[in-house]
């Protein structure tokens, strides 16, 4: 694992905190109004009025799957996320904004195009 990277996600627990946003690796780290912490990553050069639902699970799968992995590696930020609900969005990246492709909320499924 990068340290550049750990070292990233360990400062981003006073941002998330202070409720902004903190970017680490491929992943947006933040806390949303209610409370809860979203993980978005983003997907750039794809047609996204072809993507299925399959892709777009698969491709959630394997975000959620990276970040979790990297979480393991710092115990401080996996005691901090034991105290939130986390949700995972998945979003196509279009230069100006991100469109939700999908999402694990309250750890349901949920696709949006």
């Amino acid at each position: 694992m990068d340290k550049e990277i750990l070292k990233r996600l360990e400062s981003s627990l006073e941002f998330i905190k202070d409720g902004l946003t903190f970017k680490v690796g491929d992943f947006v780290l933040g806390k949303t109004k209610d409370g809860k912490i979203f993980v978005n990553s983003y997907l750039q050069d794809i047609n996204i009025d072809k993507i299925e639902k399959s892709f777009a699970k698969e491709k959630l799968e394997e975000m959620t799957n990276e970040f979790n992995g990297l979480v393991t590696k710092s115990p401080r930020f996996q005691e901090f996320l034991s105290d939130f609900d986390l949700n995972y969005y998945l979003l196509y990246d279009t230069g100006l904004a991100g469109i939700n492709i999908c999402a694990v909320i309250n750890g349901e499924f949920q696709f949006f195009l």
